[in-house]
């Protein structure tokens, strides 16, 4: 699927974050936090915060984690 390179970023952080390591959650929730904070300085006036912004790519988000997980499984069964 195509996407802007923006929203491309802010998938995958978010996809780094949630299946981080405990250890090395907080850095990547700064770099998501970062990432959603610099679309919104661009949209300015809109009244979004960067929690509303998450919340509204949660389908595009879920689409996006269904298309990763059939890529790990494609590369799995092409490395047997």
């Amino acid at each position: 699927m195509s996407r802007c390179p923006k929203l491309e970023a802010i998938l995958e952080a978010k996809y780094r974050f949630e299946n981080a390591a405990p250890g090395d959650q907080a850095r990547l929730r700064s770099e998501l936090e970062t990432l959603l904070n610099e679309v919104l300085a661009e949209r300015t006036g809109t009244g979004m915060t960067s929690r509303r912004l998450e919340d509204s790519l949660r389908d595009v988000y879920r689409e996006f984690t269904r298309a990763k997980r059939r890529e790990e499984r494609a590369k799995l069964s092409r490395i047997r």
